[in-house]
Order: structure tokens, then C-alpha cells, then sequence
């Protein structure tokens, strides 16, 4: 199990996760990601951000857990169009923490949302299998499919 703190630019923390993220698998995987402020905020830096990371990880299927509150439609939509690969939402009110768990099997923990990377640094925490399986058994116990 490893870890690792970004720092660095803002373009290099975002290349950093990209690595982390494809050495563990993601390109044509399915990429499940639990963030409940991922779909919140729509602004051009982020929506581009979203756009730049999702296209270069390349998984053939996303789901994406959020907070229903957190829902911005128009996101979604502008995002969905652009990565090329279908993305599936559903919301819980289980959540708190951010992970991006791949094929069930192996995941992160992102210490903040995708829209952190505009922070100074952020920690990225390898999953032990244990806890891979509890978060997807928990999700999956709890989620409720969102109307796109």
C-alpha cells in the first residue's frame, strides 16, 4: 500500500493524479467514483479540468456517486458529451470522503474533490482490498440512480 502528496502547479498535481490513476489500472476499466461534490460546481476551469483528466485516464464505463444537493444537470451534461464513454449517476447520503475505486478491485482515497486540485497539495491514499470491497458494498447498498 503507498500514498503520495501532489504538489507542485496546478498542471502538475493534475499529471501526477493522471499517473497515479493509470498505474493502477484505469484505462479501459470501469471507474467508479464517489465524490459528493463532483457534479457541483460549473465553472470553465473546472469543467475543463473534468474534461482533461477523464479523457486521458480513458475508462470504458464511469459511475459517479454524488450528493443529490450537489447536482448541477448542466455539468453533467456538458461533461458526459465530451469523454466519450457513458457516465452513470447516482446520488447517497452516505458520503463524506472521496474515492475513485476501478473494475471493484482497487481504488484511492482523493483527499479532496477533483475541483481541489487548484490547492496547494493533496494526498492520495491507496485502498486495501478490505476497504475496496466494504465502499463498493456500502455504495451499492445505498445509491439511488440520479435522472440525467
Amino acid at each position: 500500500m503507498s500514498h503520495e502528496i501532489l504538489v507542485g502547479s496546478k498542471e502538475e498535481r493534475k499529471d501526477k493524479l493522471i499517473s497515479y490513476l493509470m498505474s493502477k489500472g484505469v484505462t479501459g476499466s470501469h471507474l467508479l467514483i464517489i465524490d459528493p461534490y463532483f457534479f457541483g460546481t460549473f465553472n470553465k476551469p473546472y469543467k475543463d479540468l473534468m474534461i482533461d483528466v477523464l479523457t486521458r485516464l480513458n475508462p470504458k464505463e464511469i459511475t459517479v456517486v454524488i450528493n443529490e444537493e450537489n447536482y448541477n444537470k448542466k455539468l453533467y451534461n456538458t461533461i458526459s458529451q465530451k469523454v466519450g464513454c457513458e457516465i452513470k449517476v447516482y446520488s447517497s447520503e452516505n458520503l463524506h470522503d472521496r474515492f475513485w475505486i476501478i473494475d471493484e478491485e482497487r481504488g484511492i482515497s482523493l483527499g479532496t474533490s477533483l475541483n481541489g486540485i487548484h490547492h496547494n497539495m493533496i494526498r492520495i491514499d491507496d485502498l486495501r482490498d478490505e476497504e475496496v470491497k466494504t465502499i463498493v458494498e456500502e455504495i451499492n447498498r445505498t445509491k439511488i440512480e440520479m435522472k440525467k
